[in-house]
């Protein structure tokens, strides 16, 4: 009665220092994001947990997150974003041995990999081509808006001879 779960079972971590929970075989279609609900078992105290993954068949394990579970059923969600596939595990470094801390783990997923999005660049607007005489008064300028979207670094605008570009950012 005191366990969480979400249908008829879940998994429930007893909370020793050697308490782990792991996957035994390795996605396919890479990792995307880890989630699953928890929940503390009855009123148990807590510890916290550490979620893991793995990419080289569980040889070297990197830190996806940490929780503590509460009263309440809460969710963990970390993102792994690999193409390549992997296992997971749930661990603690608690030294106690004590039976009152255990956890409920349920609902489970991994997502596959999903690639990031390619970066697109778009200008709109008509350069045309102004002539001035130094001395005398401005003409009116012309313009045009780049953008981008999904970019990793900025947009470099390299103007031709003679042409002078000045910076305008709508957002501020």
């Amino acid at each position: 009665a005191g366990d969480f779960k979400v249908g008829s079972k879940s998994v429930r971590l007893r909370g020793y220092s050697s308490s782990v929970l792991a996957m035994l075989g390795d996605t396919t279609g890479g990792m995307g994001t880890i989630s699953f609900q928890h929940r503390r078992f009855s009123s148990d105290s807590q510890i916290e947990w550490i979620v893991e993954y793995s990419t080289n068949g569980g040889s070297v394990w990197t830190e996806a997150g940490r929780f503590t579970a509460g009263a309440n059923v809460a969710t963990f969600t970390a993102s792994v974003n690999s193409a390549a596939n992997g296992r997971v595990r749930i661990r603690t470094n608690d030294t106690g041995t004590g039976t009152n801390r255990r956890t409920n783990i349920d609902e489970f997923s991994i997502t596959a990999y999903s690639p990031p999005a390619s970066p697109t660049v778009s200008a709109s607007g008509n350069l045309s081509v102004l002539n001035a005489t130094y001395g005398s008064a401005s003409l009116t300028a012309t313009s045009f808006t780049v953008s981008g979207e999904n970019l990793t670094q900025g947009i470099l605008v390299d103007p031709p001879d003679g042409f002078e570009v000045s910076r305008y950012r709508d957002w501020e």
